[in-house]
């Protein structure tokens, strides 16, 4: 079939242009006999969509696709071709809470049409669909065809509750679907290096029973290198190290830093199973025409022992003109490291509003202003949001891992302090700067009362919890204090206010959520420890010493902080929250640092 001639014709609906392409690529994969349920189920995902004229533009900024379409095909390149489409369902009032709720009836329509079961996507709704959503997507619906089976997926936006709780959304969905001990492998894999370069961004959920039924999450890695796309995907044990290497030798030689549009990683999860990998990469991004990224692909699909054949005619078809026309034909190609041979999926989005769009990079904007470095720590990136202090909130009796969190908290952060005070006040040369390291370090001391310092606070109010516990310094804590002392030792006076901003920061917000959880612990006894627990003063008077041109070094080093704080709060959860630990926390804590351990300002 031609889609050469009137594929764009402005007179149509967004159905009738997306059918029309897709009978086309169902002609070519094979999948000629299947095309008509290809366009009911387009038509089905698509709702009030339907019959959106073309000319009108996109009514909602969908990224499903660069210049706004709202659906996008796929094809996973496997001996009998898998066709997939991917929709965004657009209310006809479109807005993030009716574009969830229209979501919602049609996976109910699709439940009593193809009965799908719905069980596991309403067991995690009410996380990714709150009264008042955030973000730029509140659901996606993809259908799977291959030669006589159809499949549903559902994705999800982590950042629905707010950025401060994506990652904490991620964890609860994850102990609610059965994953409940996954988090620190899922997290040091995709999200080692902070919310800065590491974002979560989506979950997906087969709507399945199948006892084979996965949990998907997915990191967008900015600013990356191989090493840590190696990282990532090795968190499989059915990954072959080097082939990620491999990978971007084939699509992205000469370039050890992709400072353009970001690669990501897909964990996929299975109950009883090893996670599997997979690794995408945006190609149009890299290529200077379709062409290039046709080549591309076919080198990476011969790689694999995979036919182009069938590949090279998709995409001449969704093309719909000369290869060298422009770029934008293909989005992604992604690779999943699979036995026997990896499986490669090429992803065609129709550009039915504007052809050869390619979106711009999306790494988050660095801190620019001290307003936007102190909204980062507190609203975006705050401790709070951690989901270990998350998942101590949920514990009916979180006693013991609290306990826990104060000792490794206090070892790492508060003991080697008036130190590094001391040693950045003698070293800083403005006499505003040292006097504020001064007045901070004079309280940390106890203002003269060495029994009323802060590091002493600690070790009463944990007394009080427990007078009998062996108390030590563990290896998560030792490398929370190493990578304190890095920051606070730092020659550049921004630097070293950044690191202590998020320092005295996290520290007050520890204090603060530690509060109700102690009440929720102790009961009426709670009241003796959190007037021992000592709350640093306001970390304003040290943000407010970041010169305005010192700004985003600032933001740098507070985020290379941040990476260290969450780093033992994931040991702590691994400590107290992996059944196959319980009993032998300690050992958690002392093990080596993980094998990806936090790199906020470096690819």
């Amino acid at each position: 079939m031609d889609i050469s001639q009137g594929i764009d014709d402005p007179s149509g609906g967004l159905l009738a242009v997306g059918a029309q392409r897709l009978r086309a690529l169902c002609d070519v994969l094979g999948l000629g006999r299947r095309e008509d349920e290809a366009v009911s189920l387009l038509e089905a995902m698509l709702g009030s969509s339907v019959d959106t004229p073309v000319s009108a533009g996109p009514r909602w900024p969908s990224d499903v696709c660069d210049d706004g379409t709202p659906f996008e095909f796929s094809v996973a390149f496997t001996p009998s071709p898998v066709l997939r489409v991917m929709v965004e369902p657009i209310a006809e009032q479109p807005s993030l809470r009716n574009n969830a709720e229209l979501s919602r009836e049609l996976l109910y329509a699709l439940r009593d049409t193809y009965g799908v079961d719905l069980g596991r996507a309403l067991s995690v709704w009410d996380l990714f669909a709150p009264e008042a959503p955030e973000g730029h997507f509140a659901v996606w619906l993809a259908a799977e065809l291959g030669p006589t089976e159809t499949s549903f997926k559902i994705y999800l936006n982590p950042d629905a509750r707010g950025p401060a709780l994506a990652r904490a959304t991620i964890e609860e969905a994850m102990c609610r679907l059965g994953f409940d001990k996954e988090w620190p492998m899922l997290v040091r894999a995709l999200g080692r290096r902070g919310p800065s370069l590491d974002e979560l961004k989506f979950v997906s959920l087969d709507l399945s029973r199948s006892d084979r039924a996965r949990l998907k999450v997915y990191g967008r890695h900015h600013r990356s290198t191989a090493l840590d796309l190696e990282l990532a995907a090795s968190a499989s044990p059915g990954y072959r190290p080097g082939s990620a290497t491999e990978l971007l030798e084939l699509v992205a030689a000469q370039r050890p830093i992709l400072e353009g549009r970001a690669p990501w990683t897909c964990l996929s999860l299975v109950r009883g199973a090893a996670p599997e990998a997979t690794t995408h990469f945006p190609i149009n991004g890299y290529a200077a025409d379709d062409r290039a990224v046709a080549g591309l692909t076919s080198r990476c699909l011969e790689r694999y022992q995979i036919d182009p054949t069938v590949y090279r005619r998709a995409m001449e078809t969704v093309a719909g003109g000369p290869l060298e026309a422009g770029v934008g034909a293909q989005s992604y190609v992604s690779v999943r490291w699979a036995e026997p041979r990896p499986r490669v999926t090429a992803y065609f989005p129709p550009e039915v509003y504007r052809p050869h769009t390619v979106a711009a990079p999306t790494m988050p904007e660095p801190a620019r202003t001290r307003a936007e470095l102190s909204a980062w720590f507190r609203e975006r990136d705050p401790l709070w949001g951690d989901p270990l202090v998350q998942r101590l909130g949920r514990k009916e009796s979180p006693m013991q891992p609290l306990r826990s969190l104060l000792e490794q908290f206090g070892a790492g952060v508060i003991a080697d302090l008036p130190r590094l005070l001391a040693a950045a006040a003698h070293r800083v040369d403005g006499e505003l700067e040292r006097s504020v390291l001064v007045t901070y370090l004079f309280e940390m001391c106890g203002s003269g009362r060495p029994e009323r310092s802060a590091a002493q606070g600690f070790l009463d109010a944990l007394t009080v919890m427990d007078p009998l516990a062996a108390r030590d310094v563990t290896a998560a804590a030792r490398r929370l204090a190493a990578s304190l002392a890095k920051g606070l030792s730092s020659p550049d006076p921004d630097a070293l206010f950044g690191a202590l901003f998020v320092t005295l920061e996290y520290w007050s917000q520890l204090v603060e959520h530690a509060t109700p959880l102690l009440r929720k612990a102790m009961g009426v006894r709670a009241g003796g420890v959190i007037a021992l627990l000592p709350r640093p003063r306001n970390a304003d008077e040290i943000l407010d010493r970041v010169s305005t041109e010192g700004v985003e070094r600032a933001w740098r080093a507070g985020a290379d902080a941040a990476c260290a704080f969450h780093d033992l709060f994931t040991a702590l959860y691994a400590a107290w929250f992996d059944p196959a630990r319980e009993g032998r926390p300690r050992e958690e804590l002392d093990a080596g640092p993980p094998a990806s351990r936090p790199m906020a300002t470096q690819p």
